[in-house]
């Protein structure tokens, strides 16, 4: 039997992988941090230090803007809203906080 890889609490159990998971993972966080740098120019800062999005934006649409798939903005948004990065307001996009350095 193999033992399970022990991830430190905080960390993104994906950046544990190696090989081309890795560069998946990279390929990821550039496609985040392009849909961030997108979606900053429309964006309107609320009182709580949050960022929400006023475009009713698809997956499809963002992928179109970040140059990614569908799939895998499917997979980031994912990501960023079990990490509580971002949430969801109907179709709006609400940014909770910055990502980190090496999402």
């Amino acid at each position: 039997s193999t033992k399970p890889t022990r991830i430190a609490a905080g960390t993104n159990p994906r950046s544990a992988r190696s090989g081309s998971a890795a560069s998946s993972i990279a390929s990821r966080s550039g496609a985040a941090f392009a849909f961030a740098a997108s979606a900053a120019p429309s964006s309107e800062e609320r009182g709580d230090g949050t960022l929400y999005i006023p475009e009713k934006l698809t997956q499809q649409d963002i992928a179109d803007r970040v140059g990614a798939s569908r799939e895998m903005v499917a997979r980031i948004l994912k990501d960023l809203t079990i990490g509580e990065y971002i949430r969801f307001e109907g179709r709006h996009i609400i940014i909770n906080t910055r990502l980190p350095a090496k999402y």
